[in-house]
């Protein structure tokens, strides 16, 4: 259920920003706080451009609220810290 209502707060064209809160390198593209556009959202994940692809976590490590996405750290990474945000951009 949680894996579906992620799938289903974007869709192809929308516009979001995107917090990436484990790059710490600032000459990375992904590096902080950028906007976004979805490419393509299925099962599997989230494909945004500028990006790429982000698979979606265990529904334990994925928070979803109305227009916004919080993946929590996942394959073995410490538990509970807070990996990426993306939310609807304005």
């Amino acid at each position: 259920m949680i894996l579906r209502a992620a799938r289903e707060t974007f869709i192809t064209g929308d516009k979001v920003v995107v917090t990436n809160h484990y790059i710490t390198r600032e000459d990375h593209p992904c590096f902080g706080t950028r906007e976004a556009q979805v490419v393509f959202s299925n099962t599997g994940g989230l494909t945004l451009e500028p990006g790429g692809r982000t698979s979606w976590p265990k529904s334990a490590n994925l928070k979803v609220e109305t227009g916004r996405l919080e993946l929590w750290e996942r394959d073995g990474r410490d538990p509970g810290v807070l990996f990426l945000e993306i939310e609807l951009a304005s």
